[in-house]
């Protein structure tokens, strides 16, 4: 039998654990106490963020982001924290994933270079960072074809002998609005011009011949799936597309009441390739060892079947080839040096 951790071993063992972060919107990442304290050096006002967070409270604190981020040094202030929270959650490898913006004095091409720049800086340290450019679908086509074109140059250009730091695009924003057959032209523009891989916001809401067509257009990855009907669940289990997990994300938005009763149980259980992601670390006040010690609390899951999900979400990255097996290598190395008696899955 396996030995089951305590709570203190679990949140140790998911803390020291070598994870992978495939669905990270780069504003709701951001720290709780940069958000209040650029509001009041922009405002000349304190403000307070709700410690209770519920969908409304997160929706509230996303319009204050909108109002803060409005500059590059802000912008390229926030990448850096993200970055180095992550570090220190151990993270080994991450693409965030952003809607590229344009501000007073700056392009959305200045916007990406931005970030770029600082991913740039901190190349040498851990995490290895991908950027997503986001299609938001509450825009206009136009502001669609903009992105998903920047995004081809940074994916086709990324400078003599380096791998791109723009690894793909993604579909994202309010799941009410803006219908996934509008936007689909963009996206096959994405993959038949620039070949890059796609991730899709999917079933976030219920909308079922939406996510069948999502489903037909095959992208390299899906993200939330929570409102799901037999024949779509029949369609994914056919043909399985990586699915991106946030369950603390999807406990605020009410899609679920429980942990327990989370879809990432009946998909893990059926082997269904899936991997555990934050969201908006900072908005829903979670980080990726929190999410891995709630699915092992939850679910029972052991040191073991935690490394294994872990390892194998690094085959649903965008990055190169060369990049994944770098990262098994790394994780190699861990388990080697690691105080758990693990092996390789």
């Amino acid at each position: 039998t396996v030995k089951r951790m305590n709570t203190e071993e679990r949140v140790l063992f998911c803390h020291e654990l070598p994870k992978i972060e495939l669905h990270a919107h780069l504003n709701g990442s951001i720290r709780d106490s940069t958000l209040s304290e650029v509001y009041e050096e922009k405002f000349g006002t304190p403000i307070q963020l709700p410690a209770r967070r519920t969908l409304t409270e997160c929706f509230e604190i996303f319009s204050v982001i909108h109002k803060v981020v409005n500059d590059i040094p802000t912008l390229k202030r926030i990448v850096k924290e993200v970055l180095n929270d992550m570090s220190g959650d151990n993270v080994f490898y991450v693409e965030l994933r952003t809607t590229p913006k344009a501000f007073e004095g700056a392009t959305k091409a200045d916007y990406v270079d931005a970030i770029v720049s600082v991913i740039k800086e901190n190349e040498h340290t851990l995490p290895l960072v991908k950027l997503l450019l986001s299609v938001d679908r509450s825009r206009s086509l136009e502001d669609a074809y903009e992105n998903v074109n920047l995004a081809g140059q940074h994916f086709q250009n990324p400078g003599e002998g380096r791998e791109p730091i723009v690894v793909g695009v993604e579909f994202s924003g309010n799941p009410t609005v803006g219908p996934w057959n509008k936007f689909l032209p963009v996206f096959e523009l994405a993959r038949e011009k620039y070949n890059m891989p796609i991730s899709i916001h999917f079933a976030e809401v219920k909308n079922d011949e939406e996510a069948e067509a999502i489903l037909d257009f095959k992208p390299q990855r899906i993200g939330h799936g929570c409102h799901l009907n037999d024949s779509i669940l029949k369609k994914m289990t056919d043909n399985p597309i990586p699915l991106e997990v946030c369950m603390s994300s999807n406990i605020m938005a009410g899609y679920y009441e429980t942990y327990s009763a989370h879809h990432f149980g009946e998909f893990y259980k059926s082997g269904y390739p899936l991997c555990l992601c934050t969201d908006d670390s900072g908005v829903f006040s979670a980080n990726l060892s929190s999410e891995f010690s709630t699915a092992a609390k939850e679910f029972r899951l052991s040191a073991q079947e935690l490394f294994d999900l872990s390892y194998k979400s690094i085959q649903q990255t965008f990055c190169s080839k060369k990049e994944k097996e770098n990262l098994e290598e790394k994780f190699k190395a861990w388990l080697e040096g690691a105080s758990w008696s693990l092996s390789m899955p």
